[in-house]
């Protein structure tokens, strides 16, 4: 498992996937690619709930399972960044209509 922390973004979404019969191992390879995020995803949440620290690290905790089960949605037709921004910000905007 140490070597997969060298593999891209999508290296690791493809494996993920190969693997989606195996939730367990899946799951470690997804916590690979968060554990890339979790600081960025982090501050976007911050940035969405105006500073409020409880509200956003609720608000990135619904990011990454949100993007956990829609992770078949990524197409590879952008950067994985570009995809998990836009989960954050869809997560947020729904967040904010409720």
């Amino acid at each position: 498992m140490e070597t997969i922390a060298g593999w891209s973004d999508e290296e690791i979404v493809r494996a993920a996937r190969a693997v989606e019969q195996d939730p367990d191992l899946a799951a470690r390879y997804l916590d690979v690619l968060f554990r890339r995020y979790q600081t960025r995803v982090a501050a976007w949440c911050l940035r969405w709930c105006r500073g409020r620290e409880h509200d956003s690290a609720d608000l990135a905790q619904e990011v990454f399972l949100r993007a956990q089960e829609k992770l078949a949605g990524f197409r590879f037709e952008s950067s994985f960044t570009t995809w998990i921004y836009l989960v954050t910000r869809t997560v947020a905007l729904n967040r904010a209509d409720a």
